[in-house]
Protein backbone atom coordinates (compact mmCIF):
# COMPACT_ATOMS: atom_id res chain seq x y z
CA UNK A 1 0.00 0.00 0.00
CA UNK A 2 1.45 3.36 -0.94
CA UNK A 3 2.00 6.19 1.53
CA UNK A 4 -0.26 8.42 -0.56
CA UNK A 5 -3.21 6.18 0.20
CA UNK A 6 -2.42 5.93 3.93
CA UNK A 7 -2.57 9.67 4.51
CA UNK A 8 -6.20 10.14 3.32
CA UNK A 9 -7.33 7.01 5.17
CA UNK A 10 -5.63 8.18 8.37
CA UNK A 11 -7.18 11.65 8.08
CA UNK A 12 -10.63 10.13 7.47
CA UNK A 13 -10.43 7.94 10.58
CA UNK A 14 -9.14 10.81 12.70
CA UNK A 15 -11.98 13.08 11.57
CA UNK A 16 -14.68 10.44 11.87
CA UNK A 17 -13.52 9.64 15.42
CA UNK A 18 -13.86 13.31 16.37
CA UNK A 19 -17.36 13.44 14.91
CA UNK A 20 -18.47 10.24 16.65
CA UNK A 21 -17.16 11.41 20.02
CA UNK A 22 -19.30 14.55 20.27
CA UNK A 23 -20.99 15.02 23.61
CA UNK A 24 -24.76 15.33 23.99
CA UNK A 25 -26.19 16.83 27.17
CA UNK A 26 -29.61 16.59 28.83
CA UNK A 27 -30.62 18.34 32.05
CA UNK A 28 -31.41 16.18 35.09
CA UNK A 29 -33.34 18.68 37.22
CA UNK A 30 -30.93 18.07 40.13
CA UNK A 31 -29.42 21.56 39.81
CA UNK A 32 -30.35 24.82 38.10
CA UNK A 33 -26.66 25.79 37.72
CA UNK A 34 -25.35 25.18 34.18
CA UNK A 35 -21.80 24.71 35.54
CA UNK A 36 -22.82 21.97 37.99
CA UNK A 37 -22.11 18.45 36.67
CA UNK A 38 -25.15 17.22 38.64
CA UNK A 39 -27.38 19.28 36.34
CA UNK A 40 -26.46 17.15 33.30
CA UNK A 41 -26.44 13.69 31.84
CA UNK A 42 -23.70 13.49 29.22
CA UNK A 43 -23.52 10.89 26.47
CA UNK A 44 -20.84 10.42 23.84
CA UNK A 45 -17.09 10.39 24.11
CA UNK A 46 -15.17 12.55 26.54
CA UNK A 47 -17.93 13.04 29.12
CA UNK A 48 -15.51 12.50 32.02
CA UNK A 49 -13.49 15.50 30.82
CA UNK A 50 -16.54 17.65 29.98
CA UNK A 51 -19.46 16.64 32.26
CA UNK A 52 -21.38 19.83 31.36
CA UNK A 53 -21.47 21.92 28.17
CA UNK A 54 -18.92 24.70 28.03
CA UNK A 55 -19.48 28.12 26.50
CA UNK A 56 -18.58 27.02 22.95
CA UNK A 57 -20.44 23.94 21.71
CA UNK A 58 -19.76 22.17 18.42
CA UNK A 59 -21.47 19.19 16.82
CA UNK A 60 -23.44 18.45 20.02
CA UNK A 61 -27.03 18.58 21.21
CA UNK A 62 -28.00 20.28 24.47
CA UNK A 63 -31.50 19.38 25.64
CA UNK A 64 -32.97 21.42 28.48
CA UNK A 65 -35.97 19.84 30.21
CA UNK A 66 -35.75 21.82 33.47
CA UNK A 67 -35.01 25.35 34.66
CA UNK A 68 -31.33 26.23 34.30
CA UNK A 69 -29.25 29.41 34.59
CA UNK A 70 -26.00 30.31 32.82
CA UNK A 71 -24.09 33.58 33.12
CA UNK A 72 -21.49 33.27 30.33
CA UNK A 73 -21.84 33.66 26.56
CA UNK A 74 -23.03 30.57 24.70
CA UNK A 75 -21.78 29.86 21.18
CA UNK A 76 -23.43 27.17 19.09
CA UNK A 77 -21.05 26.15 16.29
CA UNK A 78 -20.68 23.39 13.70
CA UNK A 79 -24.21 21.93 13.72
CA UNK A 80 -24.75 22.34 17.47
CA UNK A 81 -28.34 22.20 18.69
CA UNK A 82 -29.86 23.80 21.79
CA UNK A 83 -33.33 22.43 22.52
CA UNK A 84 -35.57 23.79 25.30
CA UNK A 85 -38.50 21.47 25.94
CA UNK A 86 -41.95 21.56 27.49
CA UNK A 87 -42.11 23.81 30.59
CA UNK A 88 -38.30 24.12 30.71
CA UNK A 89 -36.51 27.46 31.00
CA UNK A 90 -33.05 28.73 30.11
CA UNK A 91 -31.94 32.07 31.52
CA UNK A 92 -28.64 33.55 30.37
CA UNK A 93 -27.41 37.05 31.12
CA UNK A 94 -24.87 37.18 28.33
CA UNK A 95 -24.63 36.73 24.56
CA UNK A 96 -26.09 33.83 22.62
CA UNK A 97 -24.31 33.18 19.32
CA UNK A 98 -25.84 30.77 16.81
CA UNK A 99 -23.60 30.00 13.84
CA UNK A 100 -24.76 28.95 10.39
CA UNK A 101 -25.85 25.30 10.47
CA UNK A 102 -26.61 25.43 14.23
CA UNK A 103 -30.00 25.86 15.85
CA UNK A 104 -32.03 26.95 18.86
CA UNK A 105 -35.41 25.25 19.29
CA UNK A 106 -37.86 26.24 22.01
CA UNK A 107 -40.90 23.95 22.07
CA UNK A 108 -43.40 24.94 24.77
CA UNK A 109 -40.53 26.25 26.90
CA UNK A 110 -38.98 29.58 27.81
CA UNK A 111 -35.75 31.40 27.08
CA UNK A 112 -34.57 34.68 28.60
CA UNK A 113 -31.45 36.28 27.12
CA UNK A 114 -29.61 39.38 28.19
CA UNK A 115 -28.52 41.92 28.62
CA UNK A 116 -26.29 40.94 25.79
CA UNK A 117 -26.52 40.32 22.08
CA UNK A 118 -28.34 37.53 20.29
CA UNK A 119 -26.28 36.84 17.15
CA UNK A 120 -28.20 34.48 14.88
CA UNK A 121 -26.74 33.13 11.65
CA UNK A 122 -28.45 29.76 12.09
CA UNK A 123 -32.06 28.81 12.76
CA UNK A 124 -34.28 29.73 15.70
CA UNK A 125 -37.57 27.83 15.96
CA UNK A 126 -40.13 28.95 18.55
CA UNK A 127 -43.21 26.75 19.00
CA UNK A 128 -45.69 27.80 21.68
CA UNK A 129 -42.74 29.49 23.36
CA UNK A 130 -41.95 32.40 25.64
CA UNK A 131 -38.96 34.35 24.28
CA UNK A 132 -37.58 37.31 26.25
CA UNK A 133 -34.62 39.29 24.91
CA UNK A 134 -33.08 42.22 26.81
CA UNK A 135 -30.64 43.83 24.39
CA UNK A 136 -29.82 43.67 20.71
CA UNK A 137 -30.64 41.02 18.13
CA UNK A 138 -28.56 40.59 14.99
CA UNK A 139 -30.39 38.17 12.71
CA UNK A 140 -28.60 36.92 9.60
CA UNK A 141 -30.34 33.54 9.82
CA UNK A 142 -33.96 32.51 10.16
CA UNK A 143 -36.51 32.76 12.96
CA UNK A 144 -39.51 30.45 12.63
CA UNK A 145 -42.59 31.08 14.75
CA UNK A 146 -45.24 28.40 15.23
CA UNK A 147 -48.26 28.28 17.52
CA UNK A 148 -50.55 25.30 17.75
CA UNK A 149 -52.63 25.81 20.89
CA UNK A 150 -51.28 28.77 22.81
CA UNK A 151 -49.72 32.07 21.70
CA UNK A 152 -46.02 32.68 21.30
CA UNK A 153 -44.88 35.49 23.56
CA UNK A 154 -41.91 37.50 22.34
CA UNK A 155 -40.63 40.43 24.38
CA UNK A 156 -37.72 42.57 23.19
CA UNK A 157 -36.20 45.29 25.37
CA UNK A 158 -33.61 47.31 23.42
Amino acid sequence: MSHRLLVPITIFFLLSGAILSAQNYTTTGLSSDWNDANAWICSGGGCNNKPFPNRSVSNSTITINHTIFYNDPISLNNKAKLIIGNNAKLTTISNLNISSGSSLTVNQGQIEIGPGVLNNSGTITLTNAFFFKNGNIINDGSIILSSQMRPITILFIP
